[in-house]
């Protein structure tokens, strides 16, 4: 039964991935921005532009009493407006916390240092904002653990703000 909803999600993910390669793209709104990372665990984020629509995206979560720093590789397309763009991307995770990725730990689960390693995929819209130096977006990220009982994390939706540092 797994292999056939990753079959469907593949589908899915393929489906929308050739609907948003009809819109052409437009030259990158920024080079790097930081901010806050509204999300389960989340809390830093910031994005440094490659190029026109590459973007390497950095996060610092607090998570299961630790701490999950995350990297990702970005591929960033704008919508007919210039101004609001969607993403796509993947990258990976490690962390340092008190307690397994699972649904209901151990009592004594809370005593023990995990190490939480693992591959991350992230898909959103961004919106620039004109005239002020803000950037604001919503994604879905879900998290594969190569470590823990629970391999599959679905549960991180964001929403980050974040403050233009260079144009």
């Amino acid at each position: 039964m797994a292999h056939y909803n990753i079959r469907i999600l593949k589908a899915i993910l393929f489906i929308g991935m050739a609907f948003f390669m009809q819109f052409p793209v437009q030259g990158q709104t920024y080079q790097s921005a930081a901010g806050l990372r509204l999300s389960y665990g989340g809390l830093l984020s910031a994005k440094y532009a490659l190029n026109d629509h590459n973007y390497l995206e950095g996060l610092v979560s607090l998570r299961w009493n630790g701490v999950v720093v995350t990297a990702l590789f970005e591929w960033q397309k704008s919508f007919p407006s210039n101004k609001l763009q969607w993403y796509g991307g993947a990258g990976f995770h490690g962390g340092v916390h008190s307690r397994e990725n699972v649904f209901q730990p151990d009592s004594n689960a809370d005593n023990e240092v995990q190490i939480g390693l693992g591959m991350d995929l992230i898909g959103g819209i961004e919106y620039v904002f004109d005239g002020i130096p803000i950037v604001i977006s919503a994604d879905y990220k879900p998290a594969f653990y190569f470590t823990g009982e629970r391999w599959f994390v679905p549960e991180e939706f964001g929403l980050t703000a974040r403050y233009i540092i260079a144009r």
